[in-house]
């Protein structure tokens, strides 16, 4: 097993520690049912499909390179990751708030 599987396991339980999420969320987005598989990514026993990963990257608003290749106890995310992980509607909303912080100064 390489080092990415093992921070996507570890990540996975870190999530769960941490109640940013479910195992039961886990399963609704990735459209499974049975939790022994969910312990099973935890483990590191198996690995999810792409699709799942995806999936669940997506449910976090998280870069999948974040997911699968950093470790989440450790990682900080700098300003640049964090804009690329919001969706239109977010990075809308700050470009306004930064269109707004220009009047203000001027």
């Amino acid at each position: 097993m390489d080092k990415k599987e093992n921070l996507f396991s570890k990540n996975l339980e870190y999530l769960f520690e941490t109640k940013v999420t479910t195992p039961t969320n886990i399963l609704k987005v990735t459209g499974h049912n049975s939790p022994g598989l969910i312990s099973m990514w935890k483990s590191g026993e198996r690995q999810p499909l792409v699709k799942d990963v995806i999936a669940i990257a997506n449910h976090l608003n998280m870069s999948i390179d974040t997911l699968v290749c950093k470790d989440l106890r450790t990682y900080k995310e700098d300003t640049t990751d964090k804009i690329n992980n919001l969706n239109k509607e977010q990075k809308d909303i700050i470009e306004m708030m930064i269109d707004n912080m220009k009047w203000v100064n001027n």
